[in-house]
């Protein structure tokens, strides 16, 4: 055989190999397989012949090129599921962001937001919802602490037991208000576990803004304690039954009316039972007139109208009534009319008695109103004949007082003329008063209005009262000013604004005050004389203004007068169309006012029964006489009368 030498060698040096390219005997070329011999430069070569197989041979090839293109086509695989998970991926975190947007969106519109709360590390994460319901802009990683500021400081304590006992509880379920805002929340949670199912130390919830609830709730709570306040103060008694007959709502009366334990009645119990129980309080039972209603009497007396009507939803309204006071009447009615049935005989026959009678009134009537025409008519043509003799005591007592002809010896003779004068003076001033009501109940007494001026008026009745109050150790004042001309009788004004001057200063302790004043009207002047007098009671007013009417008072027993001094001015100032009123408050004082008009009426006016609207403590009006103008201004003026105003 013949092999190639460096072949050979370069196998041999390696320590054995295959040398290839050989040819044995002539044949087809081989493989040669040499390796060296140990102790010896003797080589021993194996040959075999070179035979490929060329089926093999592919299969080979064809082997090789798979394991060559099998990892590319895995690679492309590994690629496109890499790209589709990619593509999987992509689309997932849309639709993540896309339902996190909506879950936003959704607890944002729900006005709630999500919390997480760390109890390990004493951290709190809130959503953007959550934030802005506690007064914050946005999200945000906070303290406990600083979470709990967040919260009012009455429900902080609640809130941290809450978080703290949800290990336990398992659950969150607490109410609190934002701190510094009207907002009330409600949270809710659980404590979050790991993968591996053990507790993490965080409890995760949501809380829930639920102040619109709690108004709804305040108002229902309100609406049923107003409903239950009516209920309880109905005379009627009521209760409320649901469709299974059991009892909803009910009163007090319903408990009094029928003697019911207030143990029994309670919201849930039996219609059957309740009324079993007020069997006990009923006495007798009647049909009523309309249907579901019927009349009890009960053991104490009393006569209840009960109604009972059923609802909408099945349920029964029962009302009871105390018709008591119309069963005594219908009783009373029943007997009423037997004696109605006696009376009408007896009226038929009396009858013509009461005709007899009524044609006896009338004659007594007209004898009656002419002995009283003839009683003014007398009274008033009799004033000169009375006031004379009186003239004559006042004229000579004053002479005799002043001793202008010589002293009359013993002062006591000085006393007794000074009481002579006294008692002539207030004889004069009630016979004058009694005069003046008698020419104008008999309308004999005459106006004669002229222009004048209202604050000279007043001027002069201060003038003349000034000296009066400085004795009796009062202030006068005057206030009026700007007033409007009037057309009046000055006489009869001056005599009634005199005799209100009286009764204040008569009925004002030392040291008070009187004030006249007049102010404008719109069709006149208003006159008003007010004290700081002892005033009178509010139960005697309606007696003032009636001719010698008096009030009696411990001050009065002081002052005496005829009862005429008010009704005589309340009846001047009638006729000159104007009106009087007077106010008092006891142990304050008095105000009297009246109104003038700026012109009389056309017909002189007949006044009407003196009103008995008067003031408390002003007494008995000085008044000048109606038929003495042309004596002295001493004579002019009325002596102090009594408590009552003089009516």
């Amino acid at each position: 055989f013949r092999v190639p030498t460096a072949a050979a060698r370069t196998a041999l040096d390696a320590g054995g190999g295959a040398v290839g390219d050989a040819r044995i005997a002539g044949a087809a070329r081989g493989v040669l397989g040499v390796a060296p011999v140990t102790r010896g430069e003797l080589s021993l070569y194996l040959a075999g012949p070179l035979v490929i197989n060329e089926q093999q041979w592919r299969r080979t090839l064809l082997f090789y090129l798979l394991l060559l293109i099998a990892p590319i086509l895995v690679a492309g695989g590994l690629c496109a599921v890499l790209l589709m998970q990619m593509e999987n991926i992509r689309q997932a975190r849309a639709a993540l962001s896309d339902s996190e947007k909506r879950f936003r969106l959704a607890i944002e519109g729900a006005r709630c937001g999500v919390w997480d709360w760390d109890v390990a590390n004493d951290t709190v994460f809130m959503t953007d919802s959550l934030a802005r319901m506690l007064g914050r802009r946005a999200a945000a990683t906070l303290s406990g602490d600083e979470f709990l500021a967040l919260v009012r400081h009455e429900d902080q304590d609640k809130l941290k037991l809450a978080i703290r006992g949800a290990p336990g509880s398992g659950e969150v379920d607490v109410e609190f208000r934002a701190n510094g805002l009207p907002v009330w929340l409600h949270a809710r949670g659980r404590p979050w576990t790991g993968a591996d199912g053990r507790p993490s130390g965080r409890v995760v919830g949501v809380a829930i803004d639920v102040t619109e609830q709690k108004g709804a709730q305040a108002r229902v709570a309100a609406a049923e304690t107003r409903l239950r306040a009516a209920l309880e103060s109905m005379s009627e008694s009521f209760a409320l039954w649901d469709a299974r007959r059991r009892l909803v709502l009910s009163n007090g009366k319903y408990r009094e009316y029928f003697h019911l334990d207030a143990k029994l009645v309670k919201p849930g119990a039996a219609y059957e039972m309740l009324d079993l129980a007020a069997q006990g309080a009923i006495k007798t039972m009647h049909e009523g007139l309309e249907e579901g209603a019927s009349e009890l009497e009960l053991v104490d007396g009393r006569w209840i109208h009960l109604s009972e009507r059923r609802t909408a939803d099945g349920g029964l309204v029962s009302i009871g009534s105390d018709i008591t006071p119309l069963k005594r009447q219908e009783t009373q009615l029943v007997e009423n009319e037997k004696r109605l049935r006696l009376m009408v005989s007896d009226l038929r026959k009396s009858q013509e008695r009461i005709a007899d009678l009524a044609r006896k009134y009338e004659q007594e009537k007209i004898r009656a109103e002419d002995a009283n025409r003839s009683k003014s008519e007398f009274l008033a043509n009799m004033s000169h004949e009375l006031r004379t003799p009186l003239n004559a005591i006042n004229g000579f007592s004053e002479i005799m007082q002043q001793e202008m002809f010589g002293p009359l010896g013993d002062d006591r003779y000085v006393e007794y003329v000074g009481d002579i004068l006294a008692s002539g003076q207030h004889l004069l001033a009630l016979i004058n008063d009694i005069l003046d009501m008698s020419k104008i109940e008999a309308g004999k007494l005459k106006l004669s209005p002229e222009p004048l001026a209202p604050d000279e008026l007043l001027e002069q009745c201060a003038r003349l009262m000034r000296g009066k109050a400085k004795e009796a150790g009062l202030e006068l004042t005057l206030a009026a000013q700007d007033l409007p001309q009037i057309e009046a009788d000055p006489r009869a004004l001056k005599q009634v604004l005199l005799n209100l001057l009286s009764n204040a200063l008569k009925f004002t302790p030392e040291g008070g005050q009187v004030e006249l004043s007049a102010v404008k009207a719109a069709d006149g002047v208003d006159f008003r004389v007010r004290d700081s007098g002892i005033g009178i009671a509010k139960e005697d007013l309606p007696r003032l203004g009636r001719p010698f009417e008096q009030i009696e008072s411990q001050h009065s027993k002081s002052h005496q007068g005829s009862g005429l001094g008010l009704a005589l001015s309340k009846s001047l100032i009638e006729m000159h169309g104007g009106t009087l009123s007077i106010e008092s408050v006891e142990g304050e004082g008095t105000t009297v006012t009246f109104h003038m008009p700026s012109k009389p009426p056309p017909a002189p006016i007949v006044p009407t029964e003196i009103s008995a609207i008067a003031s408390a403590e002003i007494s008995a009006a000085t008044a000048p006489s109606a038929e003495a103008d042309d004596r002295d201004p001493a004579y002019n003026v009325k002596a102090p009368e009594t408590t009552d105003v003089d009516g």
